[in-house]
């Protein structure tokens, strides 16, 4: 993955944001979370505060593994076919053994508050997958409802009306 140095600052500020969100749902929640922890009482209290938790690590380890693998390049250096912030991607996936399924979304480093389906943060497990990877590349990532693979097909920059 090539990333400016900029593009790594952001990702460094969102492994300290994610970490905040894990101490807060923690603070919120300890006795829930310990029980999970320690394997104890499992309701459904204790599962949705560790899938929080869980999601917050997987997005603390994506961004780590970014920084950790990335390749530091001037902001001139980006190759046009690299996803980056305010490009439309098209993507195609299969679910569960659907028909693939090809759909559109702009990636941004932060959901905007007129969101409209549209949009597709960074910081989501979509965003975070895609943000620096080609056109043609296929990459896994993990949401709440299980996990999954897209096939990058295109991107512009802008939305399309």
């Amino acid at each position: 993955m090539k990333l400016t140095r900029s593009e790594i600052e952001k990702k460094q500020k969102r492994i300290e944001e994610y970490k905040k969100q894990i101490s807060a749902i923690r603070n919120s929640g300890q006795d829930a979370v310990r029980d999970h922890e320690l394997g104890f009482a499992y309701n459904s209290e204790n599962e949705i505060i560790a899938q929080q938790v869980q999601l917050y690590v997987s997005l603390i380890e994506k961004e780590e593994r970014d920084i950790r693998e990335a390749e530091v390049v001037e902001e001139f250096d980006m190759p046009a076919e690299l996803v980056n912030i305010g490009d439309v991607i098209t993507a195609v996936t299969i679910i569960d053994g659907e028909e693939p399924r090809e759909f559109e979304f702009m990636l941004a480093n932060e959901r905007p508050d007129d969101y409209q389906g549209l949009v597709v943060s960074t910081a989501s497990p979509v965003g975070a997958a895609v943000y620096g990877k080609m056109i043609g590349e296929q990459v896994q990532y993990v949401a709440p409802q299980g996990k999954f693979t897209l096939t990058i097909v295109e991107k512009s920059r802008g939305l399309k009306r």
